[in-house]
């Protein structure tokens, strides 16, 4: 008897976001997991961000890679029992670096042992910042309506079919000012 692989297929909603202090990357994973159950699952992320938090129904705990390899670091995700069909799991990367005008290449998260990998991205900054788009490879503009969860200050979406798909972005700073509306009282 030869022994059931898992297949599973990964769908995720990335958020990439500038704040004036920190690059911050949102996740939400969604497991779809047929033939058999999974114990672990491997997830690369950028070496130079932090882990906040990484969170799930069926998680129990995580293990990050203390070396790097090809500027990702593997984190083994534990699950507290075997899990199939659906499994949602949400995380959290920052990285300490203050925002200033230039470009930013967004740093993918990888999947190594998903049969496929779709999902929808989108781009934030805070106010007092503009992202244009500088390339994109394997990714499709939506429109920013389309998005499938409602974001404050979202600036950039993509639909992603593609796991090799590659973005940079432009980040300009806009000019600042004060508008205020005087009444005069008689």
């Amino acid at each position: 008897a030869d022994r059931i692989q898992p297949e599973v297929s990964v769908t995720q909603l990335v958020l990439y976001q500038l704040s004036e202090s920190d690059r911050v990357i949102t996740t939400d994973i969604e497991l779809d997991i047929r033939e058999s159950a999974i114990r672990e699952w491997n997830v690369s992320v950028p070496q130079d961000y932090s882990i906040v938090a990484l969170t799930g129904a069926s998680v129990a705990d995580y293990v990050v890679a203390s070396e790097a390899n090809a500027g990702l670091r593997n984190v083994k995700v534990l699950f507290g029992q075997d899990v199939q069909v659906r499994q949602l799991i949400s995380l959290r990367l920052e990285k300490n670096e203050v925002a200033t005008a230039g470009d930013w290449s967004l740093p993918r998260l990888e999947f190594p042992d998903a049969k496929a990998v779709r999902g929808d991205l989108g781009v934030v900054a805070v106010p007092g910042y503009r992202m244009l788009v500088g390339t994109t490879d394997l990714l499709v503009e939506k429109p920013l309506s389309y998005f499938p969860k409602p974001v404050p200050n979202l600036q950039q979406a993509y639909r992603m079919r593609e796991p090799n798909w590659s973005a940079t972005m432009r980040i300009e700073a806009l000019e600042r000012s004060i508008q205020s509306d005087r009444k005069s009282v008689v």
